[in-house]
């Protein structure tokens, strides 16, 4: 915010400055009277002079819930299945290190971002979309399989995320977000 108030203030000033600044390098071509500033002068006045703080996005209580939620599963390994139109889209990660909420560009609307530090994987969440969570096991040939399915107002699957490790440790988390939040939550 104060580097875009700098800058104002500097265009402000513009007309002002320029008549101290113009050398023989800027030259302006078919516009005569038209004054210059060095380059660097510019760039120097584009650089904030303090560090801006990042605005932290409002939640509402139903996205508050879904965050302290989405919390728990920061970090833990997951096949994650989404299906599309058309398409179906399956990846084994884990969610994070990096978790971050953000407006979405398009929308407006807060996002939850799970991301590797490079950014070679991101998962984003709408977290006002998020209406429904089905905690599952599922017995499959030599494990066992234990499945979060995140679901819309509708019903409709956003996502499916599936413990990938079918370990005692695993197990236990699982049943410990069971206990929190029950077979199936609504929220």
């Amino acid at each position: 915010m104060m580097s875009t108030y700098l800058c104002l203030l500097f265009l402000s000033l513009l007309p002002v400055l320029t008549t101290s600044f113009l050398t023989i390098d800027h030259v302006s071509v078919g516009k005569p009277n038209v004054p210059f500033l060095p380059r660097s002068l510019l760039l120097a006045a584009a650089i904030p002079t303090e560090q801006e703080e990042p605005l932290t996005p409002t939640l509402t209580p139903r996205e508050d819930q879904v965050y302290q939620f989405l919390q728990d599963l920061q970090n833990k390994n997951f096949r994650i299945i989404v299906i599309g139109n058309g398409a179906i889209l399956e990846s084994t990660h884990a969610l994070g290190p990096n978790m971050s909420i953000s407006p979405s560009p398009k929308s407006g609307a807060n996002l939850i971002t799970f991301a590797t530090p490079d950014k070679s994987f991101e998962l984003h969440l709408q977290l006002s979309q998020i209406a429904k969570v089905d905690l599952v096991e599922k017995e499959a040939p030599n494990r066992t399989m234990r499945i979060l399915r995140l679901s819309d107002d509708q019903e409709k699957s956003m996502c499916s995320l599936i413990v990938a490790e079918d370990s005692p440790e695993n197990a236990e988390w699982f049943l410990s977000m069971k206990a929190k939040y029950g077979e199936t939550w609504q929220i």
